[in-house]
Protein backbone atom coordinates (compact mmCIF):
# COMPACT_ATOMS: atom_id res chain seq x y z
CA UNK A 1 0.00 0.00 0.00
CA UNK A 2 1.47 3.08 -1.54
CA UNK A 3 0.24 7.03 0.79
CA UNK A 4 0.40 10.10 -1.53
CA UNK A 5 3.40 11.21 0.01
CA UNK A 6 5.45 8.64 -0.85
CA UNK A 7 7.94 8.43 -3.87
CA UNK A 8 7.15 6.01 -6.46
CA UNK A 9 9.56 4.93 -9.16
CA UNK A 10 9.26 2.39 -12.08
CA UNK A 11 12.05 1.49 -14.87
CA UNK A 12 13.08 -1.13 -16.88
CA UNK A 13 15.90 -3.79 -16.56
CA UNK A 14 17.12 -6.08 -18.09
CA UNK A 15 17.63 -9.73 -17.89
CA UNK A 16 21.80 -9.40 -16.79
CA UNK A 17 21.39 -6.52 -14.94
CA UNK A 18 18.76 -8.88 -12.94
CA UNK A 19 20.68 -11.67 -12.48
CA UNK A 20 24.22 -9.53 -12.19
CA UNK A 21 21.75 -8.13 -8.51
CA UNK A 22 20.80 -11.72 -7.79
CA UNK A 23 24.37 -12.83 -7.93
CA UNK A 24 25.51 -9.47 -5.85
CA UNK A 25 22.80 -7.38 -4.71
CA UNK A 26 25.33 -4.58 -3.41
CA UNK A 27 24.49 -3.11 -7.35
CA UNK A 28 21.00 -1.96 -6.28
CA UNK A 29 21.69 1.36 -7.18
CA UNK A 30 23.38 0.86 -10.88
CA UNK A 31 19.87 -0.34 -11.21
CA UNK A 32 18.27 2.93 -10.61
CA UNK A 33 18.79 5.40 -13.39
CA UNK A 34 20.25 8.58 -12.40
CA UNK A 35 17.08 11.00 -13.29
CA UNK A 36 15.34 9.01 -11.20
CA UNK A 37 17.86 9.34 -8.32
CA UNK A 38 17.71 12.88 -8.94
CA UNK A 39 14.24 12.77 -8.60
CA UNK A 40 14.38 11.24 -5.24
CA UNK A 41 16.77 13.75 -4.20
CA UNK A 42 14.49 16.54 -4.93
CA UNK A 43 11.90 14.45 -3.49
CA UNK A 44 13.76 14.42 0.06
CA UNK A 45 14.70 18.48 -0.15
CA UNK A 46 10.62 19.14 -0.54
CA UNK A 47 10.26 16.93 2.33
CA UNK A 48 12.97 18.94 4.63
CA UNK A 49 11.23 21.78 7.23
CA UNK A 50 14.24 23.51 7.46
CA UNK A 51 15.81 24.80 4.11
CA UNK A 52 18.71 27.17 5.32
CA UNK A 53 21.60 26.62 3.62
CA UNK A 54 20.50 25.53 0.54
CA UNK A 55 20.68 21.70 1.39
CA UNK A 56 21.85 19.28 -0.47
CA UNK A 57 21.35 15.66 -1.06
CA UNK A 58 24.85 13.40 -1.17
CA UNK A 59 26.87 10.64 -1.05
CA UNK A 60 23.75 7.85 -1.66
CA UNK A 61 24.83 4.54 -0.36
CA UNK A 62 22.45 1.51 -0.32
CA UNK A 63 22.97 -0.63 2.86
CA UNK A 64 20.39 -3.55 4.55
CA UNK A 65 19.37 -4.79 1.26
CA UNK A 66 17.19 -8.01 1.66
CA UNK A 67 16.04 -9.59 -1.58
CA UNK A 68 13.53 -12.60 -1.52
CA UNK A 69 13.94 -14.45 -4.56
CA UNK A 70 10.89 -16.53 -4.60
CA UNK A 71 8.78 -13.07 -4.23
CA UNK A 72 10.83 -10.77 -6.07
CA UNK A 73 10.80 -8.43 -4.11
CA UNK A 74 12.99 -6.37 -1.40
CA UNK A 75 14.25 -3.86 0.38
CA UNK A 76 17.14 -1.57 1.29
CA UNK A 77 18.09 1.51 3.35
CA UNK A 78 19.62 4.25 1.29
CA UNK A 79 21.81 6.23 3.20
CA UNK A 80 22.84 10.09 2.84
CA UNK A 81 24.21 13.72 3.62
CA UNK A 82 22.03 16.27 3.66
CA UNK A 83 24.91 19.15 3.18
CA UNK A 84 24.27 23.04 4.05
CA UNK A 85 26.48 25.93 3.08
CA UNK A 86 25.60 29.40 4.70
CA UNK A 87 27.51 31.63 2.17
CA UNK A 88 27.28 34.35 4.76
CA UNK A 89 29.63 32.79 7.54
CA UNK A 90 31.12 30.47 4.60
CA UNK A 91 30.05 27.62 7.59
CA UNK A 92 29.49 24.05 6.27
CA UNK A 93 27.00 21.55 8.25
CA UNK A 94 25.85 18.17 7.03
CA UNK A 95 24.14 15.36 9.04
CA UNK A 96 23.86 11.74 7.73
CA UNK A 97 20.21 10.80 7.17
CA UNK A 98 18.25 7.22 5.51
CA UNK A 99 15.40 6.90 3.37
CA UNK A 100 14.46 3.03 3.33
CA UNK A 101 13.15 1.65 -0.11
CA UNK A 102 10.81 -1.07 -0.86
CA UNK A 103 10.98 -2.40 -4.24
CA UNK A 104 9.62 -5.40 -6.59
CA UNK A 105 11.12 -6.47 -9.67
CA UNK A 106 8.85 -7.71 -12.09
CA UNK A 107 8.10 -8.56 -15.94
CA UNK A 108 11.78 -6.75 -16.55
CA UNK A 109 10.49 -3.53 -14.52
CA UNK A 110 12.00 -2.24 -10.85
CA UNK A 111 9.23 -0.92 -9.06
CA UNK A 112 9.69 0.92 -5.96
CA UNK A 113 8.72 2.98 -3.69
CA UNK A 114 9.63 4.83 -0.52
CA UNK A 115 8.67 7.65 2.23
CA UNK A 116 10.78 9.99 3.88
CA UNK A 117 10.15 11.52 7.08
CA UNK A 118 12.45 14.25 8.27
CA UNK A 119 13.77 13.88 12.39
CA UNK A 120 15.32 17.17 12.75
CA UNK A 121 14.21 18.36 16.11
CA UNK A 122 13.43 22.31 15.40
CA UNK A 123 13.27 24.10 18.86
Amino acid sequence: MTHTNDFEFNTLINQREFDNFKIQNSTILELIPDHILSGLKSYIFDRLEDKDGSPEITELNATNINFDDEKDRGSFRLTFLVVRRFCCSDVHNCHQDYIDVNFQLKNSQLIGNASYFDWTINN
